[in-house]
C-alpha cells in the first residue's frame, strides 16, 4: 500500500516536471512570481486583522473613559484596529501629548499597515499573464521555425505546447491572485472605515471632555 502511494507521488512529481519543461524557460519566472504572490497574500491576510471583536463605539468608550485597566489583555497588539487603540491609550496617559498631530501619526501608521504588500500583489497579477503571453510568442516562433526547417513534428508540437502551457500558467497565477486581491481589498476598506469611525469617536469624546472641563 505504501509502495503504491509512493509510486503515485513520484508519478505526480514527474508529470509536473514534464509539464514545466514543456512550457520552456518562461515557466521559471512565472513559478517564482506565483511563490511571491501567495507569500504576499498570506502575509497580507494575517496583517489585515481587527485584533478585537468589540465594536468601534465600545472600544472608543472603554479607551477614553479608562474603564478597563487591563485594556491590553483583550486586544491583539498585531491587529490593525487593536494596535491603534493601544497607541491611543498611550496618548491618554500623557494628556499633554494628546493633539491632532499625534492622532494623525497613529492613523498614518495604520494606513501603512493596510497598504502592506498590496502593490506587490497588483504587480504580480498584471505581470504573470504578460509573461504567459511572452511564452505564447516564443512558442509560436519555435513552431514557425519548425515548419520552415526539417525539425519534424516534434518541434511543432513542442512549440505549441510551450505556447499553451505558458498562457495557462500565467492565467492560473493571475486569476486566483486577482480574486484574493479583491477579498483583501474589501477587508482593507472595512478596516479603514472602522479606523475612521474610531478616530472620529475619540475626537468627539475628547472635545466633549474639554467643554466639560472649561465649564
Amino acid at each position: 500500500m505504501n509502495g503504491g502511494f509512493a509510486d503515485k507521488v513520484v508519478a505526480t512529481i514527474t508529470t509536473i516536471v514534464d509539464y514545466a519543461e514543456a512550457g520552456g524557460v518562461v515557466v521559471i519566472p512565472i513559478e517564482i512570481l506565483a511563490l511571491f504572490l501567495w507569500f504576499f497574500v498570506v502575509v497580507r491576510f494575517f496583517t489585515l486583522r481587527r485584533g478585537t471583536r468589540s465594536p468601534v463605539d465600545e472600544l472608543a468608550t472603554t479607551l477614553f473613559n479608562q474603564k478597563a485597566p487591563n485594556l491590553a489583555a483583550g486586544l491583539d497588539p498585531n491587529g490593525v484596529l487593536s494596535s491603534a487603540v493601544l497607541e491611543m491609550a498611550d496618548l491618554l496617559k500623557n494628556p499633554a501629548n494628546l493633539n491632532g498631530y499625534a492622532l494623525n501619526g497613529i492613523l498614518l501608521g495604520c494606513e501603512n499597515t493596510l497598504r502592506r504588500y498590496r502593490r506587490g500583489i497588483s504587480i504580480i497579477v498584471v505581470l504573470a499573464p504578460l509573461l504567459g503571453l511572452l511564452g505564447t510568442v516564443t512558442g509560436m516562433i519555435a513552431t514557425f521555425e519548425s515548419l520552415n526547417s526539417s525539425a519534424g513534428d516534434g518541434g511543432i508540437a513542442g512549440g505549441i505546447s510551450e505556447a499553451l502551457i505558458t498562457t495557462q500558467l500565467g492565467l492560473g497565477v493571475a486569476i486566483p491572485g486577482l480574486l484574493a486581491a479583491r477579498v483583501l481589498e474589501r477587508r482593507e476598506q472595512r478596516l479603514r472605515g472602522e479606523l475612521k469611525d474610531l478616530s472620529e469617536a475619540f475626537k468627539r469624546m475628547a472635545l466633549n471632555e474639554d467643554k466639560e472641563s472649561a465649564e
